[in-house]
């Protein structure tokens, strides 16, 4: 088995859709560049994603997916060798999401603060010690 592993974002919404056996499934598109300056890259791969984690998240949200690959090669009508990747997403991961982003700027007052009341527990001395 080939195992391909990525971090990008997603392109769109979920395009959710139910197999002929009954079971939900959703199909997406992942940008991940690669490269730096004159020679970036950004490479699309179309993904097949089975599970709940594709309800917590849309477009713009950066992702980890841990993906078995398949290559589709062609020659369109043009007469050009192209091809595109397809993955079937095995793990996923959320490493930040637009949504929460600005849930979380929008309602600050609602944030619980852990450590709001750790300036009362601490007094003046330095815990780490005389650091120089």
């Amino acid at each position: 088995m080939i195992k391909m592993y990525c971090i990008g974002r997603l392109v769109k919404e979920w395009d959710l859709k139910m197999s002929k056996a009954g079971k939900q499934f959703g199909l997406n598109t992942l940008a991940v560049d690669d490269g730096y300056g004159k020679n970036k890259k950004t490479h699309y791969i179309n993904l097949v994603f089975f599970g709940k984690p594709i309800e917590f998240t849309g477009k713009g949200d950066l992702v980890y997916v841990e993906l078995s690959p398949d290559v589709n090669a062609y020659v369109n009508k043009k007469g050009e060798a192209k091809g595109n990747i397809n993955g079937f997403v095995k793990e996923f991961k959320i490493l930040q999401s637009k949504k929460n982003k600005k849930t979380n700027e929008n309602s600050s007052d609602d944030f619980d603060d852990p450590f709001s009341d750790l300036d009362s527990e601490l007094n003046d001395e330095n815990p780490f010690g005389d650091v120089k």
